[in-house]
């Protein structure tokens, strides 16, 4: 009989974190509106053409396991939300949304941080716990780089926004 191939831990993070997301767009936490696009979440497996939709594609960067005593280890999850948004054809169009075209990349990053929705509920009942850039419980390779980078480049050679959201997850596991 063939093993059943269960979801990895980073997959599963991965997945929370969209679900997440989603939901925040769905209760209303978005500039998406103003806009005048939607957003879909994917993991890399699953890119789309940019188009008219804000795409934010869920990528793992890497993973680490600690030691945290006799039989258990933390799990830290480092993950990029890589998000790419067209400009339209018309400049005066792009000059009254761009600010809130970059602020999307913060509102991601705010909202994942904020203590009502900063953990992440996992299939098998564990709890993907929030790193805070400060968390002393991570080692320094998880916190650096926690939060938004965009490249200002790509806004006069591609007419788009593109940046990532860069966060961390801790899963307290047992071995």
């Amino acid at each position: 009989m063939a093993k059943v191939h269960e979801p990895s831990r980073v997959q599963q993070v991965c997945e929370a974190l969209i679900t997440a997301l989603d939901a925040a767009d769905h209760e209303g936490v978005s500039y998406v509106d103003i806009i005048g696009a939607t957003r879909t979440y994917s993991t890399l497996a699953d890119i789309t053409d940019i188009g008219d939709s804000v795409v934010a594609v869920v990528a793992p960067q890497f993973t680490k396991r600690v030691r945290t005593s006799n039989g258990t280890y933390a799990r830290y999850v480092v993950v990029d939300i890589l998000v790419r948004i067209h400009l339209t054809n018309d400049a005066s169009e792009d000059m009254a949304t761009m600010d809130q075209r970059v602020y999307l990349l913060e509102e991601i990053d705010n909202h994942l941080a904020d203590p009502d929705f900063h953990d992440l509920a996992l299939p098998d009942g564990a709890i993907a716990e929030y790193v805070e850039p400060t968390d002393s419980r991570a080692d320094a390779d998880i916190r650096d780089g926690l939060g938004v980078m965009w490249d200002s480049d790509m806004l006069d050679t591609d007419r788009q926004v593109t940046g990532l959201v860069r966060v961390a997850y801790r899963v307290d596991e047992d071995y």
